[in-house]
């Protein structure tokens, strides 16, 4: 019987003090909550005091994300239970898709399964990630979970494959298929016709399209109003990651701007309150020279690219082809970028590599091609082209036919092994 109450008081603790906090006054919640319960508080006074102590250590807000996280993920799990009763009740023989692996629910499917694996930085990159604290630990446990319980894994890159799923985690080789990435582009956004010079008429369009843009600076970043866009600057379009590798960019822009005396400006497109970017940028005072911009529209992301003198991409870790090269080379910008295993498999010839590549760890040598790349800018996007042509047949249609095949081959040959 007494641990019949116990569990109710703990109940009503939990409920009483979720709310209380919520009003950031912990001396009030503990007073209703003493008065709350009468005789029967009084008749376990012992277990009421601890109470107390545990409260009195807890004079900081409860983490109200952590509750919510919490909130959220027994609903999730309970409407993933839900969901897969429905489909184990259809006994069909069809194959189902995931399109990520932070389901583990998925693998409960009695049917033959496909869950995609796009990448694995949280694996790949655990301490920088671990400052973002219990919800990417859960995150990444989740992630182990459903991989390690998967019938059939898709990734993009062999890197992932091997380098991650076989080597670091254990997986089955034989149970991974890959299937690459397509090129991504944006020139439909930037192309114009009907003009007598369409090239100059889709540079003045896509001009006041980024002057728009401007606009949605973030964190400490200043730019005075203009009236027209003409400054020169470089790009960096990427969320503001541990392994987007934005500090080692920063340090570049900075020995660029003041030793080598490049007059351009940089552009990113993460959230300028990201903490180390929003420090760094402080300290060195380039308020008036990097400016970080989010909430950013497809077309306003062409724009960008298409007005920018060079991209960068710095990245440590991408999960396929980086979008960042098709992107810019869609609408005419060269771009140089971080010499890791993925890009390696897209970027195969040696005078590329040589010409587009850089060590992503080391900022001097990133600092050197980015001068280099803008002094041979026209001679570089040439090159590239005739590279991202070659790319660019193979759509993203031929992408869904192989996961369809793959589906195809699991629903009708359940284990065999993965070969395309």
């Amino acid at each position: 019987m007494f641990s019949a109450y116990l569990a109710v008081l703990s109940i009503l603790a939990i409920s009483f003090l979720a709310v209380f906090y919520a009003f950031k006054s912990i001396s009030l919640a503990r007073l209703l909550f003493r008065r709350a319960g009468g005789r029967f508080f009084f008749r376990h006074k012992r277990s009421i005091d601890r109470l107390n102590r545990a409260i009195e250590l807890a004079k900081s807000p409860l983490p109200q994300k952590s509750i919510r996280s919490l909130l959220f993920s027994g609903m999730h799990t309970a409407e993933m239970r839900k969901m897969v009763a429905l489909i184990n009740r259809k006994h069909s023989d069809i194959a189902w898709y995931s399109p990520t692996a932070f389901w583990p629910s998925f693998n409960d499917i009695k049917a033959p399964r496909l869950m995609c694996v796009p990448d694995m930085v949280l694996y790949e990159f655990p301490i920088p990630f671990a400052n973002f604290g219990e919800p990417i630990a859960r995150a990444r446990n989740e992630i182990l979970t459903a991989i390690e319980g998967g019938a059939n894994l898709v990734t993009y890159s062999d890197h992932i494959k091997w380098g991650t799923l076989v080597k670091m985690i254990d997986v089955d080789p034989s149970k991974i298929w890959v299937v690459r990435h397509a090129p991504s582009t944006l020139s439909r956004y930037t192309e114009i016709a009907g003009f007598s010079d369409n090239a100059a008429a889709s540079l003045s369009l896509n001009r006041a399209i980024a002057l728009g843009a401007l606009g949605k600076a973030t964190g400490p970043s200043y730019m005075p109003p203009l009236k027209s866009f003409e400054f020169k600057f470089l790009f960096y379009a990427s969320q503001f990651r541990p392994s987007k590798n934005v500090i080692t960019l920063l340090r570049a822009y900075e020995y660029l701007l003041r030793k080598r005396y490049v007059k351009h400006k940089l552009i990113l497109t993460g959230f300028g309150d990201y903490p180390s970017v929003r420090r760094f940028i402080a300290e060195n005072n380039l308020n008036n020279d990097v400016l970080c911009l989010s909430g950013l529209t497809e077309a306003e992301l062409a724009a960008l690219y298409k007005c920018a003198d060079l991209a960068v991409n710095p990245s440590l870790s991408e999960g396929g082809m980086p979008f960042t090269i098709t992107e810019a080379l869609s609408v005419g910008t060269p771009v140089v970028m971080g010499d890791i295993e993925v890009t390696r498999e897209i970027v195969v010839d040696p005078a590329l590599r040589e010409s587009t590549l850089f060590d992503p760890y080391d900022w001097k040598a990133m600092a050197d091609k980015i001068e280099w790349a803008l002094q041979n800018r026209d001679a570089l996007y040439a090159q590239q082209r005739q590279f991202f042509d070659v790319l660019a047949k193979r759509t993203w249609k031929d992408v869904v036919k192989e996961h369809i095949r793959i589906l195809d081959v699991i629903a009708e040959q359940k284990g065999m092994t993965p070969s395309l």
